[in-house]
């Protein structure tokens, strides 16, 4: 059923959001200020990608669950400590990941929603393969703090 499975991509939206919110609240370092704001705006898109698929849901004759109880329905795990600039990265490469994954599996869903899934999926590939890659430490075990869509 297209609810359904839209449904359980909102859970899995929502609960990447409150993960982005968690390392923008939580990330100390010397770069904070990149990450700090690398985070935010990555809670405030998969905020709004959770909202939409939310309101397809509704759409599609679905009843839009609470977002309080996304990750008890979807079993997502959650935890709560501070961030390292290199473990905020691998936190949004591990969340990413996900998501992307989730918008894959609503491309046969008809025309709208696979249009929804493909812009987004191309966004959060892009945030993947690009920008978060080039944040990622070096060889040499510095940092290379590249590009941001920010």
């Amino acid at each position: 059923m297209v609810s359904s499975k839209l449904q359980t991509a909102a859970d899995i939206f929502t609960c990447a959001a409150g993960d982005f919110k968690s390392v923008h609240w939580n990330v100390r370092g010397p770069e904070f200020d990149v990450m700090h704001e690398v985070a935010q705006h990555y809670y405030e898109e998969a905020a709004k990608d959770a909202d939409e698929l939310s309101e397809w849901t509704a759409a599609h004759e679905g009843i839009a669950l609470n977002p309080n109880d996304a990750s008890s329905r979807i079993s997502w795990p959650t935890d709560s400590k501070t961030y390292t600039r290199d473990a905020a990265v691998a936190k949004f490469t591990d969340v990413i990941t996900t998501l992307v994954a989730t918008l894959e599996t609503l491309l046969d869903e008809g025309t709208a929603i696979a249009n929804l899934a493909a812009t987004r999926s191309e966004f959060w590939t892009k945030e993947l393969s690009y920008f978060n890659k080039s944040r990622e430490p070096t060889q040499q075990g510095g940092s290379s703090l590249g590009g941001s869509s920010l």
